[in-house]
């Protein structure tokens, strides 16, 4: 099997290592290939001058971006409109309040900051439902 390809778009940098720490410690490296954004318009740049991604796990609360209340909604709804990303998942990983109703409407999975903190195995468990690790 390929490696999994995954961009994680996030601006805070304490969530940037925590991530960057999960995988270390979950994944097998052989299996998972992780870039990292640190903010919205970086990830969709990242997205264009690259291969696809297979998976995007995007923060919502990033720099502000045209009219969209939040970057992270403006990520997924563009990388979802573009042809390159026809085979690729989202997961929205985010603080804000009605994050469960963003990720519905974008058809786009999610988890909470507050329980991911908690239960990292969140993350983890996300990720295997979407493909076999």
């Amino acid at each position: 099997m390929d490696k999994i390809r995954i961009l994680v778009a996030e601006d805070n940098i304490e969530w940037t290592n925590f991530y960057k720490d999960f995988f270390r410690e979950l994944f097998d490296d052989t299996n998972i290939h992780t870039d990292y954004a640190s903010s919205a318009k970086e990830g969709f740049n990242a997205v264009i001058k690259n291969n696809p991604y297979d998976l995007v796990i995007s923060d919502l609360e990033m720099e502000q971006v045209f009219d969209e209340p939040y970057a992270g909604i403006w990520l997924v709804k563009n990388l979802k409109n573009n042809e390159k990303c026809k085979n690729t998942r989202f997961i929205i990983i985010s603080a804000a309040y009605n994050a469960a109703d963003i990720a519905k409407s974008l058809n786009s999975d999610y988890i909470l900051k507050c329980f991911l903190l908690n239960n990292k195995e969140l993350l983890r468990y996300k990720i295997k439902e979407l493909f076999t690790v």
